[in-house]
């Protein structure tokens, strides 16, 4: 296959049409880019669980990731920590189809991401199975 060949994925209807009420609501409210009102949140949350209801097995598979992940950091031989550290290393981990999907909605979110600690302790308060706060 060459590498600028498009290639036609099939997606079931109700699916397309899920998506497209979403983009419609982004479209209706004005989201530009930036999550930044209560509404974007709540698009920000529709987006995570169309996910997980269209995608059951990737959900299931980060999940148990997750659950993994939150084991190691409370293992203290299974993650890195110095004693009496307070700065935050990982606050979320965001699964990668969930993020293009949001990424649709609002190009600006991974800027908002890296510059900026307030939306990512957001996002996992949103939505707290992607929370992997750790202390270091």
């Amino acid at each position: 296959m060459v590498d600028d060949e498009i290639r036609l994925v099939p997606f079931p209807d109700h699916m397309v049409y899920a998506v497209d009420r979403i983009v419609q609501r982004a479209k209706d409210m004005g989201a530009e880019g930036r999550v930044e009102t209560t509404k974007h949140w709540d698009l920000v949350e529709d987006l995570f669980k169309l996910w997980v209801r269209y995608f059951p097995g990737e959900y299931q598979t980060y999940y148990d990731q997750q659950v993994k992940l939150k084991r190691a950091q409370l293992n203290k031989h299974g993650s890195v920590r110095e004693a009496g550290g307070a700065e935050i290393q990982h606050v979320v981990e965001i699964p990668t189809r969930f993020f293009r999907l949001l990424e649709g909605i609002f190009p600006d979110v991974d800027r908002q991401l890296t510059g900026s600690k307030d939306f990512a302790i957001k996002l996992a308060t949103r939505m707290p199975i992607m929370k992997v706060g750790e202390k270091v």
